[in-house]
């Protein structure tokens, strides 16, 4: 499943160990956490309340489901993203 996000808040960085040891709390949450291993960012948590989960869901259901059309076509993934930076370089 794709789901892309545009964030525009706050972001709270704290170490692996911190996330590891206070997961419950910060799963539980609402902060969105940038999680470092010595100072490098390694991956993002991004809660998301139960209506934008689903609409995040149905967005990725069609998305799948173009890239499914498009495979029937004889098209993978790799090819569109090929083409699609190709027009977008062109403009």
């Amino acid at each position: 499943m794709l789901v892309v996000i545009w964030w525009a808040g706050t972001v709270k960085a704290i170490g692996i160990k911190e996330f590891r040891d206070r997961a419950t709390h910060y799963l539980g949450g609402d902060e969105t956490l940038e999680i470092q291993r010595n100072g490098q960012t390694i991956g993002h948590y991004i809660p998301m309340k139960q209506r934008n989960l689903e609409k995040a869901q149905a967005a990725s259901a069609k998305i799948d489901a173009v890239f499914a059309e498009l495979a029937d076509k004889g098209i993978d993934e790799d090819t569109f993203m090929e083409a699609y930076l190709a027009l977008d370089m062109e403009s």
